[in-house]
Formats: structure tokens, sequence, C-alpha cells
């Protein structure tokens, strides 16, 4: 989308920030806009709740300039996202050896369907496990099944090593240090707080005024 750094690089200016916008490729070669600049931190905010707000508001205003409801504009911070998803395929890939070992199934937090899709391709050709994804709405999670279960005679314990293992050390792995992005409940209150920084809105205006050349 041609103008949609062009949006980005305005709301960033309308909330006092310096960085720059890069127009690039992920590594499944859709088309980025990657934040470079000193306000990483600020950007991406807890959680990435920051940054899954301000690509919901790029993409509304580019939908509304287009009158296309189906456009979805990807924004990245110092390439956030990227390390996002390899720590996710990492967390998949150990979450199904230990599903492997103990025999039951794992299920896994409640993500949005970008990050389930993550999962399911990375376990898709594993030998040991299958995935599936179950529960509505904000609840869907993945959960990683071994292709041969363990039974109260062969493992009388499993039931009580995976309860522990999904409430300490799934929740551990996902909730430390820099967790997973982009949960789908966390834009409404995000949202706010990006669009309240500044005047973006009247700058998001002038800017689609700009674009049609009313102004």
């Amino acid at each position: 989308m041609p103008f949609a750094d062009g949006v980005l690089s305005r709301i960033l200016r309308a909330m006092g920030l310096p960085d720059k916008v890069k127009s690039q490729k992920d590594s499944d070669d859709n088309p980025v806009l990657n934040i470079m600049g000193p306000s990483s931190g600020t950007l991406i905010g807890r959680h990435g709740h920051t940054l899954e707000s301000l690509q919901y508001l790029v993409s509304k205003i580019v939908q509304r300039m287009t009158g296309d409801d189906h456009i979805m504009i990807i924004v990245d911070v110092e390439n956030y996202l990227e390390r996002q998803k390899d720590k996710l395929k990492e967390l998949a890939e150990g979450l199904a050896a230990k599903a492997k070992e103990i025999g039951s199934e794992i299920p896994l937090r409640p993500m949005s369907s970008k990050d389930r899709r993550i999962v399911h391709l990375t376990l898709k050709d594993n030998e040991h496990v299958t995935t599936e994804s179950r529960g509505e709405g904000l609840r869907r999670r993945v959960v990683i099944i071994p292709k041969i279960k363990a039974t109260q005679s062969t493992n009388p314990v499993a039931s009580d090593v995976v309860s522990n293992f999904s409430e300490k050390e799934e929740l551990e792995i996902i909730s430390s240090d820099e967790p997973l992005p982009y949960s789908p409940e966390s834009v409404a209150s995000s949202t706010s707080s990006i669009e309240s920084h500044s005047n973006i809105g009247q700058e998001a205006s002038e800017f689609e005024e700009d674009s049609f050349g009313n102004r």
C-alpha cells in the first residue's frame, strides 16, 4: 500500500516521536511497515499491546481511505514481530516434545488466530503430535495432542504432570520476559492511549484529505 507508510509517519509525528518508517517484507514475504528509531519500548508497549493498537489504527485509516474493509497493514518495530514468531515456534516445538514425553495433551493459553496458525504450521509435519484449536472467541487456543497417549496403567501420573506443566511451566515460558504479542482483547484499551497521546485523529484526517487532493 503506497501511502500506508505516510499514514504511519504522520501518526508518529503527531505522537512527537522521531522514528522513521521502512517498508520491507517479513519471512513469509508479506509487506511490513517496520518502525526504526529510539522509541521502540514506547511503541511496542507492555506485552506488545501498543504495537497491536498502532497496527489496528493504521489499518482502519487505510480502510477508510480506500473503501476496502479487508486491508490489513502489518506494523512492526525493530523486527519485534519476527523475534516473537521465532519464540512462538520454539515454544511449540518444546511443548510438542513434552506432550510426547508425558503422553498427554498440552493446551496453550488463548491466542490470536495469527499465532495459532504459527503453532499449527510449526508442528504440521511433526511425527509425534498433532494440533487442533478448541474454544470460542477470546478463549480459543491450540491443544497439542500426542499421537501415542499414555494410559493410567502405563503412566499413572500423566494427568498430574500435564496439570502441573500447563499451569506452571507453560505460563512461565509464555508470560516471562517478552510475552507474545497480539492478544485480541487488548486492542480497545490500548488504542485509546495512542489516540490520546496527541492530535492523531486530526493528523490522520488531514492526511486523508491530502491523499485525495482536497487540501
